[in-house]
């Protein structure tokens, strides 16, 4: 569920979370990013019932679910969440607001994947933009590490800078989780 990357000379542990990438001209962050979380619960969720009941979804299927448009993105609605935990069937979609990075990092030692909402345009310009989607992998002390399908897998950036921008989104999250409780889980971790 983890492996080891270097972020300037220094080793990180990450989640194993497979990486998508949108193309430059779609507005397809959070379909991605959603993707993302799917193909890591598919693959190396630790449980194997979660990992052979899930129905993975295309990334084009889980856009025309959310109803989103290339050009304007995803408008976020709860009642498409819903849907979208119908499709995949192992798996809920809860976004909250107003979230810090013990949030994000209680969930990290959980090996759990977090989506998060911030404004990229105001981070790379210092313009404010539209909303943008990544997928969190890894924190450190000063830094988080994200799956942004718009840039690049295993972005770091320091938490104070990232803050600027996810706090223009009301510091939002995705949180993709199995659902609970588990059917015929066992006591046995049957980890791949």
């Amino acid at each position: 569920m983890r492996r080891n990357i270097v972020v300037n000379g220094r080793q990180i542990e990450v989640l194993q979370v497979p990486y998508f990438t949108q193309e430059q001209t779609e507005a397809w962050c959070l379909p991605y990013s959603i993707k993302m979380c799917i193909e890591y619960y598919k693959e190396y969720y630790r449980f194997k019932v979660v990992r052979d009941k899930i129905n993975n979804l295309s990334t084009e299927e889980i856009a025309q679910i959310l109803k989103t448009d290339r050009e304007n993105g995803t408008r976020i609605n709860t009642t498409t969440f819903k849907e979208l935990a119908q499709q995949t069937c192992m798996l809920d979609y809860n976004i909250e607001i107003d979230k810090d990075f013990p949030s994000l990092e209680k969930r990290f030692k959980k090996n759990l994947p977090s989506i998060v909402l911030y404004d990229l345009s105001y981070l790379m310009n210092k313009e404010r933009g539209p909303g943008h989607a990544a997928v969190v992998v890894g924190l450190t002390k000063d830094q988080i590490i994200l799956n942004n399908p718009w840039i690049k897998g295993e972005w770091p950036l320091e938490k104070m800078t990232f803050d600027e921008g996810w706090e223009l989104e009301y510091h939002s999250a995705l949180f993709v989780d199995p659902k609970q409780p588990i059917p015929e889980l066992k006591e046995v971790d049957d980890y791949k």
